[in-house]
């Protein structure tokens, strides 16, 4: 829906910008209606000259000045059918409504905009759309260059992104071609592989004019299962899926509430980490679906509403979070132990926890605290053999 906050300025500018073209065109002797061009002018000046009419220099001004004025009054004639054609926005009636925080009153006058079902609502939207297409479509060049800016944006074949490599030369990849509108999940063997398409959103699409994006994606290490998120129309409330690219078909279960997935896998390439949030109940807030997340462990194959909940909001009595806080789990096939994650709301600082990788879904779990730091990057490695480690030793390196 297109929309401008002040497009009455833009309707002005709009009209200045016209009246200058035509009066460039009029000087030039080109007219817009194609009443007076200069091919025209000199054709009449040729007849006149061989019919032997003596014109004398006055006449063929006030002849010029005549076709001015006229080609003057053709052009404002049409501003004014454009103007009136455009109309003017919509009003949307005021309404107030007042509510008192810490003794400061606050009027809202259009509280009631905020349902979106309501017919009235929608009908001032529409009209607010179609005042504001109106007034761009005035603005000169603005289709060819719309055309333009299209034509650009297609001409790369395709686009890819998220690409992760794993061991092997395996290459997952998303791309979405020039003519398409989402991306789509490929895999590759090594970089002069053969392309295989493992994950089309089309494939969710059950109503026309409707679309599904892929919002994450992670492979399993050994590259047996891959778990995607899709989400409709954008909204990133996704729901993970999980395909066993062998058979080239999903699994069967889903897990929804998981918009942002969080997902990791388990080093026996089976299972893997996930962040849900909570399931709200009847007559609840809608603006506390993404409040108190905790991280589940799944098993492939297995009903997700049975997995155990391992980490978050209310699950350890040692380990208290709020609301906002946001947590996840990480496992690496290298170590034997799992890092739990605490995002405490927007800031940056990060609380981190560790356990036995092994221990983690079990009864009574011991998260060991590890820091509580500002961090940008958490960085899992392998010290070479001349380190003061031994061989295949992975160090924890927070930044």
């Amino acid at each position: 829906m297109a929309y401008t906050a002040r497009p009455v300025r833009w309707a002005r500018r709009g009209q200045l910008l016209r009246a200058a073209g035509g009066v460039y065109s009029i000087l030039c002797v080109c007219s817009f209606h194609g009443a007076l061009t200069r091919t025209n002018l000199i054709s009449n000046l040729w007849e006149i000259r061989h019919k032997g009419l003596v014109m004398t220099a006055k006449r063929l001004f006030l002849y010029a000045f005549a076709s001015l004025a006229l080609l003057l009054t053709a052009h404002s004639l049409d501003l004014r059918s454009q103007s009136a054609n455009s109309s003017s926005p919509p009003v949307a009636p005021v309404r107030p409504v007042t509510d008192e925080y810490f003794g400061i009153k606050v009027v809202d006058p259009y509280r009631y905009m905020e349902n979106l079902k309501d017919p009235e609502v929608q009908a001032w939207f529409k009209a607010e759309d179609d005042y504001t297409r109106a007034v761009l479509a005035t603005i000169p060049g603005r289709r060819q260059l719309l055309d333009r800016i299209e034509q650009l944006d297609q001409s790369a074949p395709y686009h890819v992104s998220n690409v992760q490599r794993y061991e092997g030369e395996r290459y997952y990849y998303q791309k979405m071609l020039a003519s398409e509108e989402v991306s789509k999940l490929y895999e590759r063997d090594g970089l002069n592989g053969n392309e295989k398409l493992l994950v089309d959103p089309g494939k969710f699409v059950t109503l026309s004019g409707t679309h599904y994006s892929l919002d994450y994606y992670v492979p399993s290490y050994d590259g047996h299962y891959v778990a995607y998120g899709v989400s409709p129309g954008g909204s990133e409330d996704a729901v993970i899926h999980i395909l066993d690219i062998s058979s080239a078909r999903d699994t069967g279960e889903t897990i929804d509430r998981s918009w942002y997935g969080g997902i990791s896998w388990l080093p026996d390439n089976r299972s893997f980490f996930h962040i849900r949030f909570q399931k709200l109940g009847p007559g609840a807030d809608p603006n506390e679906r993404r409040l108190k997340s905790r991280v589940y462990l799944h098993r492939v194959g297995t009903d997700p509403e049975s997995d155990p909940v391992v980490f978050g909001y209310d699950v350890d009595p040692n380990i208290k979070l709020e609301p906002s806080d946001a947590s996840f789990v990480m496992s690496d096939p290298h170590t034997t132990l799992a890092i739990a994650g605490l995002q405490h709301g927007f800031r940056n600082e990060l609380t981190l926890h560790v356990a036995p990788v092994d221990s983690v879904g079990n009864p009574g779990t011991h998260w060991r605290k590890l820091c509580d730091t500002r961090i940008r990057r958490i960085l899992l490695f392998r010290k070479g053999p001349r380190g003061p480690s031994n061989a295949g030793e992975k160090v924890l390196m927070v930044l």
